[in-house]
């Protein structure tokens, strides 16, 4: 998540703490609302709304909440946010999943949850280490390592579209030819590990050169669902300002912005095929599974 999306989020919040009590009036089936990610048929649209949790849904129009509510956003003006109404008895914590946000707490830089791995009783976030330990690209470091045992306070957090948190402690990072990174979560029963609006992942598909034009789809932590199909494999890609170039990237023909890094990419039936590590002039890389899977020595939660 960049920095300007999170002011829209912080500005969304505001005009919540604000107007609660006067909706709450005006409403008055509402018993909460929060900024989230809009949701249309079980996928992130790619826009922020205003979440309203309600007792019953409101029948009678002149008391409905509206479909969009004008906030002012720093820099953009005033803006119409939609909104989206959960009803109380079908809200239930939705727990962790692939494409939520990640990110190191106390860091500016966020990005996506790729894919969860897993060892023993042991379950782990994944995403890209400029996401998760920056300080590796700015110190010119290629590998981070701690052990479970000096794992003693949190500094990983995944945040779900509800805004549900789940802390994680940052594990390993390897930076250069390769941009990857796993946090131990802290409270493994609390992956749901779904890709939204899809389903669990059911393995894993190891991409060649034999399938170029294959069909691919990203759930972005920002853009939402883009699909396209596979150009190349085996693409290098040098990393601006570090001295870098990473290697055996897939590129495909769809569109990532800034926050998706880290984000799931599949193929049917839902075989993750690695995830995102950035992007350029309408392109995608993407890192493939398999070499996530050989550099942590862990296995794909399925």
């Amino acid at each position: 998540m960049n920095s300007k999306t999170k002011q829209k989020l912080d500005a969304i919040q505001r005009h919540i703490n604000r107007e609660f009590n006067r909706w709450n009036e005006k409403y008055p089936n509402i018993i909460g609302a929060y900024p989230g990610k809009k949701i249309r048929e079980g996928a992130f649209t790619g826009r922020y709304a205003i979440v309203f949790m309600v007792s019953d849904k409101q029948l009678d129009p002149s008391v409905k909440i509206p479909r969009q509510i004008k906030v002012r956003i720093p820099g953009e003006g005033s803006k119409l946010i939609p909104t989206d109404v959960v009803k109380k008895d079908r809200f239930k914590l939705l727990g962790a999943n692939l494409s939520d946000n990640i990110e190191r707490i106390g860091s500016d830089i966020s990005g996506t949850n790729g894919v969860f791995l897993i060892k023993g009783s042991n379950v782990f976030a994944c995403s890209n280490a400029h996401v998760l330990n920056p300080k590796m690209l700015q110190n010119g470091l290629t590998h981070f390592v701690r052990p479970k045992e000096e794992q003693l306070q949190p500094d990983v957090r995944l945040s779900n579209s509800r805004g549900e948190r789940f802390n994680a402690f940052l594990q390993e990072a390897f930076f250069g030819k390769i941009d990857i990174a796993v946090a131990r979560m802290d409270e493994p029963g609390n992956v749901d590990n779904r890709i939204p609006g899809f389903g669990k992942p059911t393995g894993i598909k190891i991409i060649s050169q034999a399938n170029r034009g294959l069909k691919v789809t990203m759930i972005g932590g920002i853009s939402g669902k883009q699909s396209g199909m596979i150009l190349n494999v085996g693409v290098s890609q040098p990393v601006e300002d570090t001295g870098f170039t990473l290697q055996n990237l897939i590129e495909a023909d769809f569109f990532s912005d800034h926050g998706d890094s880290g984000s799931p990419v599949f193929a049917d039936p839902l075989k993750i095929i690695g995830i995102v590590v950035g992007g350029r002039n309408g392109l995608t890389y993407i890192i493939p599974i398999d070499k996530i899977l050989s550099a942590f020595k862990l296995d794909l939660l399925k």
